[in-house]
């Protein structure tokens, strides 16, 4: 997965480096550090749930793939956005506006994370204990007998 998210990188950087032959290079310069902020962000969190129980892992893996696919979009958004517009406060403003999308999607990670971690299904003993309605039912079933 990782080599890919690297291929992806490039591409993206070859993107960014073309659109800034005809625009100003510096805020280039800034979606480059982005793409990277946003790409070892999503890598950093996916290292941190490998971490976590084999069954949360695979949901896990998920949540990181959908906010890396996001992360891309807001890229791809911004290069887009970038070439269009020439007035350097709304690139600006373009350039503060993902960088708080890409925190807040790291932050929806680590939580998620966290919750998957504490969750019940993640830990097997947990799972064994009856629930509270099979409890009850059984207690029916008895009463009915």
């Amino acid at each position: 997965g990782r080599y890919h998210l690297n291929e992806l990188l490039n591409s993206w950087k070859a993107v960014a480096v073309n659109s800034s032959s005809n625009s100003s290079g510096s805020c280039n310069i800034t979606i480059i550090i982005i793409i990277i902020i946003s790409s070892s962000s999503s890598s950093s969190s996916s290292s941190s749930s490998s971490s976590s129980s084999n069954s949360s892992t695979v949901v896990v893996v998920v949540v990181v793939v959908v906010v890396v696919v996001v992360a891309a979009a807001v890229v791809v958004l911004v290069v887009v956005i970038v070439m269009v517009v020439e007035v350097a406060v709304v690139k600006v403003v373009v350039v503060v506006i993902i960088v708080t999308v890409v925190v807040v999607e790291v932050v929806v990670v680590v939580v998620v994370v966290v919750i998957l971690e504490d969750c019940c299904c993640c830990h097997p003993e947990t799972r064994q204990s009856r629930p509270l309605s099979a409890n009850i039912s059984s207690q029916l079933v008895s009463k009915v007998r």
